[in-house]
């Protein structure tokens, strides 16, 4: 029966990385997680947060809802973890050494609360956190959230990172280098429309 489970949760594994593979629009994709990683992993609430130059992306996913926004600073919860850039396993039991967490990762009686920063290149590209159910997380619990959170790390990562790049081809094509007004091509265009 053990290993019958496991296939269970590896197929809803692979069938949400599929899913998202499709996707290129972070609420959407945020949506498709928060309704189906309880069926490969014991989560009960979690945090993606993701960084560049332009702010904070966070994704929060609480009782089945999930909230998107973007930040320009982080918490003070993400601002120590982002720093330490190593997982961390925290029991709600026991004392807590550093920031208070995200009251929607503490709600509904969770057991602990396990972060994970995922580094690329050796920059922090994003950081995870993400709260047990009422059971502590199991070695398997531990290795698909793992194999889960890099893969949801990276990709909203590269959509941010893909966006910027098109916002920036598309205002050197519409602006003029030198005075950063709309280029006579672009003038044109709109008043045609």
């Amino acid at each position: 029966e053990h290993a019958s489970e496991q296939l269970v949760r590896y197929e809803a594994l692979f069938r949400l990385l599929d899913d998202l593979h499709a996707l290129d629009d972070i609420a959407e994709i945020a949506k498709h997680v928060v309704r189906q990683w309880k069926y490969f992993a014991n989560v009960a609430n979690w945090r993606l947060v993701v960084a560049d130059e332009q702010g904070v992306q966070l994704i929060d996913g609480c009782n089945g809802q999930v909230y998107v926004s973007k930040e320009s600073l982080l918490s003070p919860w993400d601002e120590y973890h982002w720093q330490q850039q190593r997982p961390r396993l925290v029991r709600l039991g026991d004392p807590l050494a550093g920031p208070e967490p995200p009251r929607h990762l503490t709600g509904r009686s969770p057991s602990e609360i396990l972060i994970l920063p995922f580094l690329r290149m050796g920059l922090c590209i994003g950081l995870l956190s993400v709260s047990a159910g009422r059971e502590p997380f199991n070695d398997l619990d531990h290795k698909f959230i793992r194999i889960f959170g890099a893969y949801f790390a990276e990709r909203i990562w590269d959509i941010r990172l893909r966006t910027q790049a098109t916002e920036v081809l598309i205002n050197k094509a519409t602006r003029d280098a030198l005075t950063g007004l709309l280029n006579r091509g672009t003038i044109i265009e709109r008043l045609g429309s």
